[in-house]
């Protein structure tokens, strides 16, 4: 009988909260029954927020320039068939005159993309050495303990050079015993990734020593079918049944096109599973020698082997949007810099170290953006041009960027300089960013943010029209 009037007294509790429903909160009526022992009954507060608009952002505080050039800007943007259906965002910022030219939804939040890769080219000009960190090592009379630092460029085909399997083959010919204390200290995938892209290029794992850049190549030159890295860790098939190398999700068994062979040129790169031990394996190899594998904490004092010159690894990442080299390089950075692997403890730290003045939180996650949980603002990226603009020197820092070809439209007045427009582009699947820097017909340096996410359209018809627009701007501003 005390149960049934404890969810009487229930049901005529919630009666009442609907009942005495209003437009900005809910009051609950509590209705005594004689029936009901009052020492016993327990009373909850039910808060609801009242919707409030927020005060204005107090980083809009740069000046807007308004007039025809805007105008016209603004009628482009709003009457082209690409961004109809999808969201977008532009930012146009005068670099000398430090001022806003144009904007629109600057401040809401898009998936970026690979225009993430322009937070890693700043964490990594930040915190890099002239040259990438090989590994980090130990030696005794006996042992070679070494600490793998992601240096995506070991027997890498971009990246051809011996020098560290050389400096590692003379320490083994001194009899010593090598081992490698971190091999499986990563995950292989970030935050956020599709499980179902394990078999293209864009996404291979990640290793503390990558080799051969974690994929299996497959190409067929000059009468020769070339495979790289040969191991008896994987299995191939060649299988009439398929149209390109396909790899099981799991296992490094892989199927590839029976007609490879006679085709005149064939060329695919597919990422192999387990690399960490995969990679390790392979060293040894190359070494002619088993590395051991243990778990000791990197010493305080340590030395590092140098392989590639840093610049010449971050233009071919961003040229290239290579994910594996924008995953490799940003934890070979925090290994450098404050000796960690971990890219969120990385991140942390670059906020806090050299973006604090950042005027919107930022929503960062990987090295690569292959993540959709990455998501800036054109505000924010507009702010990490700047820092690169003020802190690099100017030719060294278009040199990261991609010439992006310029429509002649408009305007055709004799100009004071050749314009020219630098961009880094970020492609998904609905979405498509391009930022970076500009020069105009007469002069002006800019630097500008242009990002289109969910719409419906083709990529190359939001490429186009975005392109467009960057053109006009060149000739007009």
């Amino acid at each position: 009988m005390k149960q049934f009037y404890n969810g009487l007294w229930m049901l005529v509790l919630i009666t009442g909260m609907y009942a005495c429903k209003s437009k900005s909160y809910f009051q609950a009526v509590m209705v005594e029954s004689d029936e009901v022992i009052l020492s016993e009954v327990i009373t909850d507060t039910i808060v609801v927020a009242i919707d409030t608009l927020e005060p204005e952002d107090d980083w809009i505080d740069l000046p807007v320039k308004t007039g025809e050039f805007q105008d016209q800007l603004s009628s482009q943007i709003n009457h082209s068939k690409a961004f109809r259906h999808g969201f977008s965002g532009f930012m146009l910022y005068d670099l000398d005159a430090d001022t806003i030219i144009y904007c629109s939804n600057e401040h809401k939040y898009f998936v970026s993309a690979s225009n993430t890769k322009i937070f890693t080219l700043y964490a990594c000009l930040k915190t890099l050495q002239d040259s990438i960190a090989a590994f980090k090592y130990e030696e005794t009379d006996t042992s070679f303990t070494m600490w793998g630092t992601a240096d995506p460029t070991l027997m890498h085909p971009f990246f051809e050079d011996t020098s560290v399997i050389e400096f590692l083959k003379h320490k083994v010919n001194n009899k010593k015993y090598i081992q490698l204390a971190n091999f499986n200290a990563l995950t292989p995938y970030g935050r956020g990734w599709m499980w179902d892209d394990y078999n293209d290029s864009y996404q291979t794992e990640i290793a503390v020593m990558p080799i051969y850049g974690n994929v299996l190549s497959v190409k067929q030159e000059k009468n020769k079918l070339l495979i790289v890295p040969s191991t008896s860790l994987m299995a191939l098939n060649f299988d009439s049944g398929v149209p390109y190398i396909v790899r099981e999700l799991d296992q490094n068994k892989f199927s590839i096109p029976s007609g490879v062979n006679v085709n005149l040129y064939f060329s695919q790169e597919v990422p192999y599973k387990n690399a960490a031990k995969v990679n390790i394996s392979l060293l040894g190899d190359l070494l002619g020698k088993k590395i051991d594998t243990v778990r000791i904490p990197l010493p305080n004092i340590h030395q590092t082997k140098y392989s590639w010159p840093m610049d010449t690894v971050l233009r071919r990442m961003m040229y290239k949007s290579d994910n594996m080299l924008a995953e490799h390089l940003l934890r070979n950075a925090a290994m450098q810099s404050i000796d960690t692997l971990s890219i969120s403890v990385f991140i942390k730290w670059i906020n806090e170290t050299y973006l604090r003045d950042n005027p919107q939180k930022l929503f960062w996650v990987d090295g690569s953006g292959l993540s959709r949980y990455n998501r800036f603002t054109p505000q924010t990226v507009i702010y990490i041009l700047k820092k690169l603009h003020n802190e690099v020197e100017r030719e060294r820092l278009y040199s990261f960027f991609n010439n992006i070809e310029i429509q002649t439209v408009g305007n055709t007045k004799k100009s004071k300089k050749t314009p020219k427009i630098y961009g880094k582009s970020g492609t998904m699947s609905g979405v498509y960013n391009l930022s970076g820097y500009m020069i105009t017909k007469s002069g002006k340096v800019l630097a500008y943010s242009f990002m289109n996410n969910n719409f419906e359209t083709a990529v190359r018809e939001v490429r186009t029209s975005v392109n467009n627009i960057l053109s006009y701007i060149t000739e007009n501003y």
